[in-house]
């Protein structure tokens, strides 16, 4: 578990800017599957806020749904910070 946090802590960093690019460029079905792939991570290091975020993001993108794209990338970032500060 270690090694997957440490994973999750070099990654991370790269999903969440590919993640505000596609989030400022609308391109929703690219944001969704970012936000998937960070739901996938963030069970895999038990963080089931992040997942939620994550899950909630992912929704958001795939009804098109900007606002809720916001409200969630910005509890995304949160929970992300969270745990990066608590690992």
């Amino acid at each position: 578990s270690e090694r997957l946090a440490d994973a999750f802590h070099s990654e991370t960093p790269r999903l969440l800017g590919d993640l505000s690019e596609a989030v400022a460029q609308r391109d929703f079905a690219r944001a969704a599957r970012i936000a998937h792939n960070i739901k996938g991570s963030a069970f895999y290091i038990r963080s089931e806020r992040m997942a939620e975020d994550a899950g909630g993001l992912e929704n958001a993108c795939d009804a098109a749904d900007e606002a809720g794209v916001q409200r969630h990338l910005g509890a995304l970032r949160l929970s992300i910070a969270d745990w990066m500060a608590a690992h």
